[in-house]
């Protein structure tokens, strides 16, 4: 079992289809780059669940999800990525994701 002293975040997300309409909030030219074209959808859940866990690590309002929070190129195969809060002081991340029929659970833990 890991353990830290700094905390960690937890996001389900169901597969929505207003995904789409919604990207320009969360999603920034950076991950837009890694975006998979045939796992469109899929990899705008994974980047809005993988913020959102950061978001609720952060645990404070008042977050750009755009310019404060990245979601580094995953490694697909190990359901694994990095992720990085840049507010107040830079911090990176694990974070952990896995499809559960339409729902995507991700959590972050610290580094």
């Amino acid at each position: 079992m890991l353990r830290s002293k700094e905390a960690g975040g937890i996001d389900i997300q169901k597969r929505v289809e207003k995904i789409r309409r919604i990207e320009k909030k969360f999603v920034s030219q950076i991950e837009k780059k890694w975006i998979r074209p045939q796992h469109y959808d899929s990899d705008l859940h994974l980047i809005w669940g993988a913020k959102e866990a950061l978001y609720k690590t952060y645990s404070k309002k008042k977050v750009d999800f755009c310019q404060e929070l990245e979601i580094r190129p995953p490694d697909f195969n190990q359901k694994k990525a990095k992720g990085i809060i840049y507010k107040d002081k830079e911090k990176i991340y694990d974070i952990h994701f896995q499809w559960l029929g339409e729902y995507l659970l991700v959590y972050s833990q610290p580094e």
